[in-house]
Parts: C-alpha cells; sequence; structure tokens
C-alpha cells in the first residue's frame, strides 16, 4: 500500500483552539487521515517493469521518499483544513435532510443541541482556516536568525572599496557607481522608503537598491530571491518587499527622465548629430529589443513566444546621440514584428506633435 504522491506530514493545531484534546481531535488529526490511499500490484512499486514480450511498460509509482516537496507547509494545512470543511458542510446537508422529517419532540430537543455542536465545530474549522491565511510564516522560529553578512554594504558603494572594484561593481550591478549614486539621489526621499505605523524598520537605501539592482540584474535561476538573499544576509521575504518599493520609486521617475525634446532642444541635437556623424536632421535613434519573461504567461502565452525561442514582451527604444532614452513602448507580445509595434505607437499616429515635417525630422533605424 503506497501513499500520494502528495504525502503531508503530521500536522498539529496551527491554533490553541481548545485545551482539552476532545474537540480538538475533531478537527485536527493526522494528515494522513485525509490522504487518500491507492492499492498498487507490487510490481508497481519499483522502477519501470519493461517487458519485450508484452510490449508494455508500468508507469512508476514514486513514495514519498523519492519525491521533492513542492508546497509549503502553510499550504499543505490548509489543504488539509479546507478538506475538513467542505466534508462537514456535506455532513450538514444530509445530517438536515435526513432528520427534516423528525416528529419525536425528544429526538429534536437531542438533534438541536447537536447540531449547536456541530455549528460550534464549523466556527472552529473556519476560525482555523483565517488564521492560518492571514500567518505569514506559519512554521518559522519566533526569533529572527542571525543570518552572517556577506559583505560590508557600505563599503562596496565607496569609490576606493576594498571588496569590489570598479569593474566588479559593473558586473555584480550592472551599473557604475557614478549612476548608482545618481539613481539613488532621485529615490532617496520617495515615501515608500519611509517607515509606516508599526512596522520595522527598513534597511538603508542604498542596501535597497543593491538588492533591486542585483535582482533585476540575474538571469534565470540566478535571480532567485533566497539566492539573492544568501548574498546579501537577508531573508527571502525582504527581497520581494525591497524589489516591490525600489520598483514603484523608480517607476514613478518615468515622467521626469524620459521626455520627448523640445523644438530648441531638437535643434542642438541635429546640429551636435551631424557634426558628430553626418546625418542631416536625424533627432535620435530608434531600435526594438525584447525582454525576456521568467515563464509562459496565464494569458495568450503562445503570443509571448518570439523567434528567439522564448517568451518575451517587445520593447521598442528612442535616444538622442548620447544615449539618452526620449521614448519608450512596451507590452506588446514578444512575437509582435517591429514594424507593427511602431505603426501603432505614438510617436507614428501623431507625429505632427513629436517632429517638425518643415525641415524633414527623421529617426534612425538600427
Amino acid at each position: 500500500m503506497i501513499y500520494s504522491p502528495f504525502p503531508v506530514p503530521h500536522v498539529t493545531s496551527p491554533v490553541e483552539i481548545s485545551q482539552s484534546n476532545s474537540l480538538g481531535e475533531l478537527i485536527f488529526q493526522p494528515a494522513e487521515k485525509f490522504i487518500p490511499k491507492l492499492d498498487f500490484p507490487p510490481t508497481l512499486s519499483g522502477s519501470p517493469n519493461f517487458s519485450n514480450k508484452k510490449k508494455k511498460f508500468h508507469i512508476p509509482i514514486f513514495t514519498s521518499t523519492s519525491i521533492m516537496v513542492r508546497y509549503s507547509e502553510k499550504r499543505k494545512v490548509l489543504r488539509i483544513l479546507k478538506n475538513l470543511r467542505n466534508e462537514r458542510s456535506d455532513g450538514a446537508f444530509l445530517r438536515n435532510v435526513l432528520l427534516s422529517d423528525s416528529s419525536n419532540s425528544d429526538g429534536d430537543s437531542f438533534n438541536s443541541s447537536e447540531d449547536d455542536l456541530e455549528c460550534v465545530r464549523d466556527m472552529m474549522v473556519q476560525s482555523a482556516i483565517e488564521e492560518v491565511e492571514q500567518s505569514r510564516y506559519l512554521f518559522r522560529q519566533p526569533k529572527y536568525r542571525d543570518r552572517k553578512k556577506v559583505f560590508n554594504w557600505r563599503d562596496i558603494i565607496k569609490k576606493n572599496s576594498e571588496m569590489f572594484s570598479s569593474d566588479e561593481f559593473r558586473t555584480e550591478f550592472r551599473m557604475t557607481r557614478y549612476a548608482f549614486n545618481a539613481i539613488f539621489s532621485l529615490i532617496n526621499q520617495h515615501a515608500v522608503f519611509k517607515k509606516q505605523g508599526i512596522k520595522r524598520k527598513q534597511y538603508a537605501v542604498q542596501l535597497q537598491l543593491l538588492v533591486y539592482l542585483k535582482r533585476v540584474g540575474s538571469e534565470g535561476a540566478e535571480g532567485n530571491s533566497k539566492k539573492i538573499a544568501n548574498f546579501f544576509g537577508i531573508s527571502p521575504g525582504t527581497v520581494k518587499n525591497i524589489t516591490k518599493r525600489v520598483t514603484k520609486a523608480i517607476l514613478s521617475l518615468k515622467e521626469e527622465v524620459i521626455m520627448w525634446p523640445k523644438s530648441s532642444h531638437r535643434e542642438a541635437m541635429k546640429t551636435e548629430i551631424k557634426i558628430l556623424y553626418g546625418f542631416q536632421n536625424c533627432i535620435g535613434i530608434i531600435d526594438g529589443t525584447i525582454v525576456i519573461l521568467d515563464k509562459r504567461p496565464s494569458y495568450y502565452g503562445d503570443s509571448y513566444w518570439c523567434r528567439k525561442q522564448c517568451y518575451s514582451v517587445n520593447v521598442q527604444v528612442v535616444c538622442d546621440h548620447n544615449a539618452r532614452i526620449t521614448y519608450l513602448v512596451g507590452g506588446w507580445p514578444g512575437s509582435v514584428h517591429d514594424n507593427r509595434a511602431w505603426r501603432n505607437c505614438r510617436l507614428f499616429v501623431n507625429a505632427e506633435a513629436y517632429f517638425n515635417f518643415e525641415v524633414d525630422e527623421y529617426l534612425l533605424g538600427m
């Protein structure tokens, strides 16, 4: 007899329901009680059994020792509690149906008292579910672990750092220290970094920016929150919170740092581009690229599969001759051609507001 491929260990009550074991035993039982058991022939309990005569093979059944754990303890407990709630709901319905025609007064009194007890038990189950859902860390120690600091971040951001040279800093965080300090000066006073209510004090904004740059600059499994947490000596949950904060702060700068140049600025750009590169009346360079997605989107996922054999989003960028971005449009699925994205953007649809056609201004496509 072999258990289901999703074993759940013995689970005790996540909430203090009652000091007595009578009601507790009615609600919280060993998890194995709620796991369906499957009977298989002995030949199926081992490795695949290939037969040359019958040209068939048996599907192997994995035991609990050979299956990778895919669900958190919190999710396992919730699944058990919700299944128990559904079973009790079905039982209550059957009781109401079977006892609806009862006319015995003593029986009615007994049934009424029993129904009251069942209602109390149902409320206890629902209360347990709500408390588990609201608990961020259900199975963890009450004290925070004293994590070993991997490095001194205050030393890293210094120009003469002992740990990271300029090239090493650029390799790890995908930008120079000058650019890092420029971004920090722009987001330092954002409200998202201010302590609100009784929440714990946040890490320094410089450290949060380092965590964000390290995560978004890592590809594939290297950007996993646990790996980033080990790199900085913080918790994975903190990495996720930092990512949300810094993303919100940076996006708030969009209207300030990405803007279409005014007519006077475009005149200066045309002069410099002509002198440096020989292109007359050119006011910028445009090119399309893709942003690779971590996984297939839930909606219309096939549309995001691009020619580079990955799921991605199409992005078109316009910049000046100094590599400053002046226009950005993204969100088209990766399978969309650059020409289609261009013909549907505001620069093309409302070109009169962006270009001076009297002097034939244009963008240079890469």
